[in-house]
C-alpha cells in the first residue's frame, strides 16, 4: 500500500534520507535500525527545519532509544507512514 501511495522511492545508505527530509528534498524517510547517537543527532536537525520525527513503532515513546526512526515534512504524513508500516497494517 505504501508503494502504491508514494509512487516514487529513493534508497539512500545510512541515515542520509533523514537529512534529505530536513533539507526539503524528500517528504518522508524510514530507518528500521537506528543507534541512539544517530537519532540524537538527526532529530534536532529535522525538527529545526520544520519536520517531524518519531520511532516507527507507534507504541514506542522513546525516540532516542526506540531503535528506529521515521521523519516527515508534516505530522499527517508521519502518521500515515507509521500506520502503513505497522505489522498488522
Amino acid at each position: 500500500e505504501l508503494v502504491r501511495r508514494a509512487g516514487k522511492f529513493r534508497f539512500v545508505t545510512d541515515c542520509m534520507q533523514h537529512a534529505l527530509v530536513a533539507r526539503g528534498r524528500t517528504h518522508a524517510a524510514v530507518d528500521t535500525l537506528m543507534h541512539p547517537w544517530d537519532v540524537a543527532a538527526l532529530v534536532p536537525c529535522v525538527r529545526e527545519a520544520g519536520g517531524v520525527a518519531a520511532p516507527l513503532d507507534e507504541d514506542e515513546d522513546d525516540i532516542v532509544f526506540g531503535g528506529s526512526l521515521v521523519t516527515a515534512s508534516r505530522e499527517a504524513l508521519l502518521h500515515d507512514v507509521r500506520t502503513l508500516l505497522q505489522p498488522d497494517a
